[in-house]
Formats: structure tokens, sequence, C-alpha cells
């Protein structure tokens, strides 16, 4: 390799880091790095190691934040080493398979994906043949038009499980919210729910969110029996694969032709759908969802989807919502020529 090229390909790989760290949780850190282990040790793409859109996103987030630490080190190491030392030749290696992967997966602080503009590829370019069957927002449209089906599936499942339904349709809470107990009380007819966030670091997430539910659905109803006025009762689940396998069947068997499995998340992305059809303000959404920031919703359901109204009246979070919503932006045409090219590891 001559000077030339070596200097061009550096700058090429400086050009695609990040200029800032992203700040993410240390336990993000390590779980991005156990997939980007797994990702060099099996030699295969994110797309071929997922088999849904969630954890390709994962998979490729893992792929980006440990090719960006390998290429921060291996530009250190060129700037240490003698030219042609083995060294030297390592780090040049080093640093054209870290150039190879970025190209094609390029940093994304913004999570944008290709539908706004991000030239990565997504889960739809490269297996778009199990979107529809995989996308909770496809399964949450399918049974938005069944009707009332959140209230038969609580109705159908099993009386241990109704009370855990009850809290999980009324308030979006996630599974690991629900495993660790979520405090409910009944206050003049209504229901305030005390949750304590489960995905919380330094900048994302509440560490605690206080929501106030009407008391006019069967949900809420049929937790009013079980509290007494004023008191508070904590009600959680013991194992979230049991519960989950639970759902799963309840769906199955009351939706036999359904494509796709319900899971606890649905009733998450439903309860977002509710607020936003509602016409919610952003802010009030984060909350419910234990969010800080105002974006993080983008993920969660579509108005379309919602009921156009919801039994929520209040919500307060230890944190305060950031505003990170912005303009849409027409994306930038991105020219795909057939088959991404295989990954270089």
């Amino acid at each position: 390799m001559d000077r030339l090229d070596e200097f061009e390909q550096v700058k090429a790989l400086r050009s695609l880091l990040p200029s800032q760290k992203p700040r993410i949780s240390d336990k993000t850190k390590d779980d991005y790095r156990k997939k980007y282990a797994k990702l060099l040790r099996d030699g295969k793409t994110p797309e071929e190691l997922a088999r849904t859109p969630g954890s390709f996103y994962a998979y490729r987030a893992a792929l980006i934040f440990g090719t960006v630490e390998e290429a921060r080190a291996a530009l250190k190491l060129r700037e240490k080493t003698v030219v042609g030392s083995p060294e030297w030749q390592a780090a040049m290696l080093q640093i054209k398979t870290c150039l190879n992967r970025l190209r094609r997966y390029p940093p994304d602080p913004g999570r944008q994906h290709h539908s706004e503009g991000s030239s990565s590829f997504t889960w739809q370019d490269v297996k778009p043949d199990q979107l529809v069957r995989h996308s909770k927002k496809y399964l949450l449209s399918a049974l938005h038009r069944r009707g009332a089906w959140q209230e038969t599936i609580f109705e159908a499942i099993p009386e241990q499980y109704k009370a855990a339904m009850a809290v999980l349709q009324l308030t979006g809470c996630r599974p690991s919210e629900l495993s660790r107990g979520v405090n409910v009380r009944r206050i003049e007819g209504r229901l305030a729910f005390v949750i304590e966030g489960s995905k919380v670091s330094e900048c994302s997430g509440q560490e605690s969110r206080l929501l106030m539910v009407e008391s006019e659905s069967i949900q809420a109803k049929y937790l009013l029996t079980q509290i007494s006025d004023g008191s508070m009762t904590n009600i959680s689940i013991r194992n979230q694969k049991t519960f989950a396998e639970v759902i799963a069947a309840t769906g199955k068997q009351i939706f036999p032709r359904l494509r796709g499995r319900v899971s606890p998340y649905v009733f998450r992305h439903a309860f977002s759908s509710d607020l936003k059809s509602a016409g919610r303000d952003q802010a009030e959404i984060a909350r419910a969802l234990g969010h800080r920031v105002t974006r993080t919703q983008e993920r969660y359901g579509r108005s379309a989807h919602g009921r156009g109204t919801t039994s929520l009246v209040a919500t307060h979070a230890t944190q305060a919502i950031r505003s990170t919503h912005h303009a849409p932006v027409a994306p930038a045409p991105v020219v795909r020529s057939g088959t991404p090219p295989a990954l270089i590891f």
C-alpha cells in the first residue's frame, strides 16, 4: 500500500466516525459488545443473525458501536507505529475492514434510519418478505380491525393473570416493570399507578412515573374490586416469559387466523396509539411511557391504530421531558443496486 492509499483510507474512515461518543448506558454498551463478539465469531451480518426487525436493529447498532471502537483503536495504533512494520500493517488492515463495514452501515446518531434520510440499510431493505409477518405495527393494525380486541383478551386470560393484564393495558408499562411490581392505589373512584422504570440511565428513562386513570373500562373496574378505597396494592408477575406465553396462547385461541404473536409489548404500542389518536401532548405521552425525550415515542404505535380516546387523566414523572422532535426532512435519494455487498470480517 502506498502512502496516498493509506491517507485516503484514513481520511475516509475518519469522515464516517461520529464526532461525539454516543450517550448510552454501561449496560447497553455491554450488550452491544456481546452482540458484536457474536457477529465476529459467527462471521455473519446483522440481517443473517436477526429474525425480527428489533433484533436486526440491535445487531446493527452493536456492529456500528463495536466497529467504531475498533476503528478508533486502529487509528491510534497507526499513529504510534513505524510505517511498514507488522503492527502498522495490522492497523491498516483493521482500518480497511472498519471502513468497509461503516460504508455499508454508517453511524446514525439521530436514529433516523432510511425512511428519514439515513443511508444505512433497514430491515425492509434486507428482508422485505419478513417485514409484515414480524412487525408489531402491522400486528396492531390487524388487531385494531377486530374491534375491542384488548377487552376480549382481558376477559379470556386466566384469572391469575387478570390483574397484571389490567395494569399492562391501562398503563402500557414494560413487562420488566411489571415484574418489579406496580403500586396501585384507589383514589375517589380513580386508579393511581406508580411505576418504577426499568430502562433508566444517566441520560434516558424515568426512575418513576405516576399515571392517574379513570375507572370506566372493564380493566379498571376489575382492579377497583380488588382494592379498597385509599389502600395500595402491589401487582406483579413472577416470570416474564411465562406471562408472555400465556398472552400469546390467549391471543392465538381468540384470533386463530391472526398472523403474528400477541406479546406484552403489543399493549404498550396500543397504549401509545390511543394517546396519539386522542391528541395528547408529546410531553405527556413521553411521561406516560417512561421516556425522557419526546422522540422515542415515534417507535411506539401510530395514531391511525388508536381508538381516539384514552382513560388517562394525569401523568407525573421524576425527570423533566426534553423536546427532541424535529421537522421532517425529505430523505436524500439513496442508490442501491441489488444485494448489499458482503461484510469483511
